[in-house]
């Protein structure tokens, strides 16, 4: 059974809702979907490595290697971005926008990318 006890607390951003593992356990996502951010921490010592702003309202997020897709997810009148935003967690960067359909209101469900 795995050691579940807490090690750290730390800020992450407003309204946080999903940590992922990445780059095998060495990186670990935390969004924030009451802000624009993702952070990445150390995977050992939960020391914040970077802060990346997303864009408004990230709403889920799933990890490949040290890739992480972020899906956007806003309701009208607010600033909205239908897309997934690919980011480099080791690098600190936004690699890549994916456009979606407007309002078509992207989740990610799984690792099967």
């Amino acid at each position: 059974m795995p050691d579940l006890r807490e090690r750290a607390v730390v800020e992450v951003g407003r309204g946080p809702i999903q940590l992922c593992s990445a780059a095998n356990g060495e990186l670990i996502v935390a969004l924030a979907s009451g802000d624009t951010t993702l952070t990445v921490l150390d995977g050992r010592t939960a020391a914040v490595r970077s802060t990346i702003d997303v864009g408004p309202s990230p709403w889920n997020a799933v990890a490949q290697g040290s890739l992480v897709y972020v899906a956007m997810h806003t309701a009208a009148p607010a600033e909205c971005i239908d897309a997934i935003q690919v980011v480099d967690c080791a690098a600190g960067c936004i690699v890549a926008t994916i456009q979606l359909l407007a309002e078509s209101r992207s989740k990610i469900v799984g690792a099967g990318i």
